[in-house]
């Protein structure tokens, strides 16, 4: 399992729904973010 960290606002333009790829349901979730500024998290 992968796991990241966003931090920003979002933007009211958030999509959800499922891709048939290969023959399965994937899930697709895509939201727009703004941020200030890109920043280096270590951890």
């Amino acid at each position: 399992m992968n796991q990241f960290f966003v931090v920003g606002n979002i933007t009211g333009d958030i999509y959800y729904d499922t891709l048939l790829m290969k023959g399965q349901r994937v899930p697709y979730l895509r939201m727009m973010l703004m941020s200030d500024r890109p920043a280096v998290i270590r951890g």
